[in-house]
């Protein structure tokens, strides 16, 4: 229950992501940099993310959908993107 991301948040993804793949763990920095730049625009773009604060937000899906996901076994990410609402 973070409401908050920051850059260094994004750098701890990535890295666990490299030890898990060696397809990720080779790449450049610079992939790394604009991965973690494309990350915070898509939340910034679904407004999940206040870009000045780097607060989370939570996105407010309708029930169907919900329902749906958790009826397809995506509850974890049903939690993850609503922070945690049901």
């Amino acid at each position: 229950r973070q409401y908050e991301l920051q850059i260094g948040d994004l750098r701890t993804f990535f890295g666990s992501k490299a030890e898990q793949s060696s397809v990720v763990a080779g790449w450049t920095e610079r992939t790394f940099k604009d991965m973690r730049e494309a990350y915070r625009r898509i939340l910034v773009d679904v407004s999940m993310l206040k870009r000045e604060t780097g607060e989370l937000r939570p996105l407010l899906l309708p029930k169907d959908i919900m329902e749906y996901l958790n009826s397809i076994n995506e509850r974890a990410f049903v939690l993850a993107v609503t922070g945690g609402s049901k």
